[in-house]
Parts: C-alpha cells; structure tokens; sequence
C-alpha cells in the first residue's frame, strides 16, 4: 500500500491541482481537505470494531480502496494537456 501511494500519490495530487484549472489553491486545498476527511471518517468507522484485531483494521482499509477505485472509474476522463496548451495559458 506504501509503495502504491508513493507512485500514484504525488501524480495524483498534481493531476487534481491541474484539474482545478487557474485556482490552483483551491484544488490543492480540496485535496488536503479529502485526505483529512476520509482519514477521519475511516478512524470514525474502525474505532467500534477496532476490537476485531487487525481483520477489523483490514476491511476498513480495504473498502476506503474499494470506493476509491469506484470512484475513480465514475469520473470522467481528464483532457490531456499538450506542452504546446500549457505554455499558451
């Protein structure tokens, strides 16, 4: 999970900054806010089963990647950006 998050991480953050178009400070903000968000409500779900032991830990972990990939076919495609468009704008 560490290695997957240390490749597609910080190509992930970029690609949504990009997507956010000229408020490049908003779309880095909304990110920082979602990361907190589901790190929060994923202690808020595991802290009842928490007792389970590490299966318990491991479901909650493995459904926030389970919606994460859902997610992730749901949205739409993002355009390609060409060097040629990005140093236009």
């Amino acid at each position: 999970m560490a290695i997957g998050l240390g490749l597609r991480g910080p190509i992930g953050f970029y690609r949504g900054i990009l997507a956010s178009g000229a408020n490049n400070a908003r779309g880095s903000a909304l990110i920082v806010f979602f990361i907190f968000m589901i790190t929060t409500l994923g202690t808020v779900v595991a802290a009842p089963i928490i007792t389970g032991g590490l299966a318990a830990l491991a479901l909650v972990v493995c459904a926030i990647h389970f919606l994460s990939v859902a997610l992730l076919l749901l949205l739409p495609a993002m355009p390609e950006v060409t060097p040629e468009a990005a140093d236009a704008t």
